[in-house]
């Protein structure tokens, strides 16, 4: 098991030089972002939402697992945000250390 500290609250609001592009916070498409889903190109964490449907995935490491993800084909919500992210890795063998 792996865990991770995130905060409670989207505090990056807007993007551009002048604050001009506002980010999308709150639910898109049913999901918030640190949720755990499981789509047909992988299974993580909801790191960007785009409003066209697209989400970017990555690990509980922050790797990357997919850039666009369509979250309205067959996605399933694991476990809801929360500030504590956990999640099942898979560990070396120890027989490959001899």
């Amino acid at each position: 098991m792996h865990k991770r500290h995130v905060a409670s609250g989207d505090y990056q609001q807007t993007k551009g030089i002048r604050s001009e592009k506002r980010i999308p916070v709150g639910k898109l498409f049913g999901l918030k972002k640190h949720e755990l889903i499981k789509t047909p190109q992988g299974t993580g964490f909801v790191k960007g939402k785009r409003s066209s449907g697209y989400f970017a995935l990555e690990t509980i490491l922050g790797e990357k697992i997919h850039a666009s993800a369509n979250i309205k084909k067959n996605t399933v919500r694991l476990t809801a945000r929360t500030t504590t992210l956990i999640q099942q890795m898979e560990s070396a063998s120890d027989s490959s250390s001899r």
